[in-house]
């Protein structure tokens, strides 16, 4: 039964899974591709959650941070740019895809920056690290804030606001005001499904509004860092938001009707959205999005 194969428990393990196995195939040698944003600001991609840096006269500032065993090869990125001294960690939520590396830039000198409830969860949660072993107070946050926090840091100005509970419940963005670039965060995963995780407090809903935060502060020339994909502008970022617009609708009007999540499934409902989440792996990933999605729209009924 597809019910049994994609229930949102079963769904949250197997994800879980392959962030460890995709943390264990991260080696000191990672690969890491720099482009840069502006004058001050580029953007590194790895394995992991896509990384923003700030780099200019008051050091870098460094939003996520990957997996550990890919520290060397981030931090050799970075002195390529300039050997400036990393100063600031912001992490956006406290998966280890953004997190892992918290312990190796804590040790060369960098404060870990997050919000309250990323300290919390990485605590309650005995976090383990890429390699197995269990988080120590050099990996958490530092600084945490329950609002919001700015740095005023290589000529402008970084907010770091949190948004409703969307990805988890510990979700920041980032913008880097001069520069005008936005890091949006797993709440925003560009061309393909995303994921919200439903025990960190994870909400679908979340996600869209999450989304509408971001439209409100990018503007027509503002480059977008997203939790995972490619560069994106805020026309990306509006088609992404519209399209879970559109799929919470269908969603809803099936529970509804009353439609099981087998035959919701079974319709394929964004048959007609599968270009704009990525080739390769629709059905599965549409399946198991969708699964998501159901439960947490019917357990709100």
């Amino acid at each position: 039964m597809i019910q049994s194969i994609f229930r949102p428990g079963a769904i949250r393990i197997a994800l879980l899974a392959a962030l460890v196995s995709l943390a264990a195939s991260v080696s000191v040698n990672a690969q890491i591709k720099t482009t840069k944003l502006s004058d001050s600001v580029h953007m590194l991609r790895g394995k992991g959650g896509n990384i923003a840096v700030s780099i200019g006269g008051d050091g870098v500032i460094m939003v996520d941070d990957q997996f550990a065993p890919a520290s060397t090869a981030i931090a050799d990125a970075i002195r390529a740019i300039d050997g400036r001294p990393i100063r600031f960690v912001i992490n956006t939520h406290w998966h280890g895809d953004h997190t892992g590396g918290n312990k190796n830039f804590n040790a060369l000198g960098a404060t870990i920056v997050a919000h309250d409830n990323v300290r919390a969860e990485m605590i309650g949660r005995w976090f383990k690290d890429a390699n197995g072993g269990f988080v120590d107070s050099n990996a958490l946050p530092k600084i945490t804030f329950s609002d919001r926090i700015s740095f005023h840091l290589n000529g402008e100005t970084v907010e770091i606001i949190k948004v409703p509970a969307a990805h988890t419940d510990g979700d920041a963005i980032v913008h880097f005001t001069g520069s005008d670039v936005l890091h949006m965060g797993d709440v925003f995963f560009n061309g393909l499904y995303s994921y919200f995780d439903g025990s960190s407090g994870g909400r679908f809903d979340g996600m869209i509004d999450a989304l509408g935060i971001g439209l409100k502060i990018s503007g027509p020339k503002t480059k977008i860092v997203p939790g995972h994909g490619g560069l994106a502008d805020r026309g990306a970022l509006k088609r992404h938001r519209d399209r879970l617009m559109i799929i919470r609708e269908r969603t809803a009007e099936a529970l509804a009707k009353g439609v099981s999540l087998d035959d919701f499934l079974a319709s394929r409902p964004t048959r007609d959205l599968e270009d704009d989440f990525g080739a390769g792996y629709k059905v599965m990933a549409a399946e198991k999005f969708l699964s998501l999605v159901y439960a947490d729209l019917k357990k709100a009924e």
